[in-house]
This record gives C-alpha cells, sequence and structure tokens, in this order.
C-alpha cells in the first residue's frame, strides 16, 4: 500500500498499482447489468479524472527512474556530469512529487466509488 512505502519512487508505483486494482474492479462494476446506469456515469466520470493523472504519474516515475539511474552513472564522472546529472534528478523528483500529489485525489475518488459500491 501508499502508506507502507517510504521512498517517492515506492509512492508512486504503490498508488499505479492500486490504480490498476481499483480499474479492474470498476470495469466489473460497469459490465455488471443490475449496477444503476446513474452510478455507471459518475463511475466513468471519476475515471476520466482518475486516468489521465495516472498516466502522467507513470510518466514522472519513468523520468525519475531514469534521471536516478543516470545520477548513478555519473558518480564516477566529473564534477561536471555529476552536477547536471544531480540537477536533473532535482527536477525529475520535483515533477514527480507534482505528478503524486496530483494523482492521489482522483485516484482515491474513484477508490471510494467502488467501496461505496461494495457495501
Amino acid at each position: 500500500p501508499v502508506a507502507a512505502a517510504q521512498t517517492v519512487d515506492q509512492r508512486a508505483y504503490a498508488l499505479l498499482h492500486a490504480y490498476a486494482a481499483i480499474v479492474e474492479e470498476a470495469t466489473d462494476i460497469v459490465a455488471d447489468p443490475a449496477t444503476p446506469l446513474a452510478f455507471k456515469r459518475v463511475l466513468g466520470q471519476a475515471e476520466r479524472a482518475a486516468t489521465p493523472a495516472a498516466e502522467t504519474l507513470q510518466i514522472a516515475v519513468t523520468g525519475y527512474m531514469r534521471a536516478r539511474a543516470d545520477f548513478d552513472a555519473a558518480s564516477s564522472s566529473n564534477q561536471t556530469a555529476i552536477q547536471r546529472a544531480a540537477i536533473a534528478l532535482s527536477v525529475a523528483a520535483r515533477r514527480l512529487n507534482e505528478a503524486l500529489a496530483a494523482a492521489q485525489a482522483p485516484i482515491a475518488e474513484l477508490e471510494g466509488l467502488i467501496r461505496a459500491r461494495r457495501g
């Protein structure tokens, strides 16, 4: 779970994993003919907000991991390469934190709807 994650990339991966599980369950709910149409619409609306946020988070975590690997590789290089890699890692970390913060609310809203439907 997200709460157990200790690093920003772990939190991002945990949230993305939770999102994937939520979308799978939402798909099952929408496919159920007993699900009221109004609920399907609300669920679809929540999914349309959560999906772009999750996609942005995936891009940000990929960028962060690439910058982290570049920084680790630069550690044996000259000072200029280390500084460049450190700046790129700092920027990637900031973007990842921003994407993580932006994704939390829409994914939580979608999760809340799923939980409410489960009862």
